[in-house]
This record gives C-alpha cells, sequence and structure tokens, in this order.
C-alpha cells in the first residue's frame, strides 16, 4: 500500500481486550446466554482497540440471542478488500457501522411511531372538543 508514513498496529490481548469489550457492553455480557456470545464477537476484534470499543458501544443494551448471533454472523462472514490492516480492522469497522445505521433506522422508526401515536391523539381530542362545542341543545 502507498503511504507515506508506516504506522504499526498494536493489540491487546486476549484479556485485556475482554475487559475493553465488557466495559464498553455494559453488564449485559454477564447473561448466561450472552456471555459465550459475547467472548466470540470480542475475539473478532482481533485485539484492535477501536474494533474492540465500536463493536462493544454497538452491542451495548442488547440482551437478545439473536442480535449477539446476527452480529457474531456478521462479522464473521464480512470480507476484507485488501489483506494487511485491513484483514483485522475491516470487517469489524464494517459491521460496526452497519449495526449503527440499522440502529438509527430503529430509533427513527420509533419517533415516527410516537410522532404519529400523539398527533393522532391530538386529534381526537381537537375532534371532541370542536364536537361538544358545536353541538347545542334545541329545545322544542
Amino acid at each position: 500500500m502507498k503511504t507515506d508514513v508506516e504506522m504499526k498496529v498494536y493489540t491487546m490481548d486476549e484479556d485485556e481486550s475482554w475487559q475493553l469489550f465488557a466495559k464498553n457492553v455494559g453488564n449485559i455480557v454477564n447473561l448466561e446466554q450472552i456471555h459465550p456470545l459475547s467472548k466470540e464477537v470480542a475475539r473478532e476484534c482481533d485485539g484492535l482497540a477501536l474494533a474492540i470499543i465500536v463493536s462493544g458501544s454497538s452491542m451495548r443494551g442488547k440482551t437478545r440471542v439473536e442480535l449477539w448471533e446476527d452480529a457474531l454472523k456478521s462479522l464473521r462472514m464480512s470480507e476484507p478488500h485488501s489483506k494487511v490492516v485491513e484483514d483485522k480492522v475491516y470487517k469489524v469497522i464494517k459491521w460496526s457501522f452497519d449495526s449503527l445505521e440499522s440502529q438509527d433506522i430503529e430509533l427513527s422508526s420509533e419517533k415516527i411511531s410516537k410522532h404519529v401515536n400523539k398527533k393522532r391523539a391530538t386529534d381526537v381530542e381537537n375532534t371532541k372538543l370542536k364536537m361538544s362545542s358545536s353541538s347545542t341543545i334545541v329545545e322544542i
């Protein structure tokens, strides 16, 4: 690869990697069904601090086993476009980006749903007010 400066990328050992990953994910890593999957996801980061932090943060708050299985599968299936550093970094960063993108979509959907429900409630209240103010009692 053509660069002006080559820098060595240092990696952490498995214990350091796990501690950093667990710190970024939170106590979820201690759940019985999540623990083995979280260990595997952390291993896929190959000791790279940036990859560990990004992937750990992406999994924070996720308690569904299926989400962890999907994350691990995605990490393992990601294919770097070239060797060297990309071999270790690309798959983790790509998965993390994809994960964040899907979280944004989920959050956007939640916001839209809340907005629509709030708007409907407001519309119903306004309709009730209009009906009560326009109804008059006519005595014969």
